[in-house]
C-alpha cells in the first residue's frame, strides 16, 4: 500500500531443478547441473494493471545460483532474494513492461514463527512413496520499499507471504499440475488452498490458524 492507500501486490518465485544428482567434471564454466527458472509479477491497483515476466538460465557462470551460508540467497541474473540478517531479507527484481520499468526493491522482516506444512515440515503431495517435500511458510512479513511501475518508483509498506519448499522427489506418475492460493486476515490467521490436478482424483489441501499450525481439512469443512 502507498502513502495514498492504492494497493499493489507482487509475486517473486525461484524455481531449481536438479539435472543429475552429481556434477560430472567439465572444462566448460557453463557446464551445469541445475537449471533455474523465475517469475516476476506486479499488480498496480491505480492502474487496475497486472504483469508478469519469466526468466530461464542454467546454474553456472554465475548467471543464476542458491546459497545457504552464510545466508540463504537466490538469484537467477540480477532478480534475488537474500537474508541480509537473521529474519530480515531483500527482494529485487526488474524488467520492461508495456507502459515502462517494472520493479520491486523490498525489506522483509519476520514477525512470527515458521508455519511448518505436513507433519513437522514433511508435507505429503500425492499417495505414492516419496512424493513428498519439506515445506515451511513465513507468514506476516513487515514489508518496506520501492516498487516501480509504469516507469514510476512508489514507496510501500505491506505484509508478504514467503514459501521455502524443497525436495528430492517429483510429483506422483499422475498429476499433472496445481493451483495454489494463499491469505492473510487481518486477525493474523492465514489460510492457503491448493488443489494438485491429477488424471482421477484431486488432492486438496489446508487452511492455516493464527497460532503457527495448519490442520488438514475435514469433511464439512466450508469450501
Amino acid at each position: 500500500m502507498d502513502a495514498a492507500g492504492i494497493d499493489y501486490g507482487y509475486q517473486l518465485t525461484f524455481f531449481r531443478t536438479a539435472l543429475a544428482p552429481d556434477m560430472q567434471p567439465r572444462a566448460s564454466t557453463l557446464a551445469a547441473d541445475q537449471i533455474y527458472m523465475a517469475h516476476f509479477a506486479l499488480t498496480d491497483g491505480a492502474r487496475q494493471q497486472h504483469e508478469s515476466f519469466e526468466r530461464y538460465s542454467r546454474g553456472a557462470a554465475d548467471l543464476a545460483g542458491a546459497e545457504g551460508q552464510p545466508g540463504f540467497s537466490v538469484w537467477l541474473e540480477d532478480w534475488v532474494a537474500r537474508e541480509v540478517e537473521p529474519g530480515v531479507y531483500t527482494l529485487y527484481a526488474q524488467a520492461n513492461g508495456e507502459a515502462g520499468p517494472v520493479a520491486v526493491d523490498l525489506t522483509l522482516r519476520e514477525t512470527r514463527p515458521a508455519v511448518k506444512h505436513g507433519q513437522d515440515g514433511v508435507h505429503q503431495k500425492g499417495p505414492e512413496s516419496g512424493n513428498a517435500s519439506y515445506y515451511y511458510s513465513l507468514i506476516g512479513l513487515d514489508t518496506t520499499g520501492v516498487i516501480t511501475t509504469a516507469g514510476m518508483p512508489i514507496a510501500v509498506t505491506g505484509v508478504s507471504w514467503m514459501d521455502h519448499e524443497y525436495g528430492t522427489s517429483a510429483l506422483g506418475q499422475d498429476a499433472l499440475g496445481w493451483d495454489w492460493f494463499s491469505m492473510q486476515l487481518e486477525n493474523g490467521a492465514a489460510a492457503m488452498l491448493y488443489n494438485s490436478h491429477k488424471t482421477r482424483n484431486n488432492f486438496p489441501r489446508r487452511p492455516g490458524h493464527p497460532g503457527g499450525t495448519g490442520r488438514q481439512p475435514a469433511r464439512g469443512d466450508p469450501e
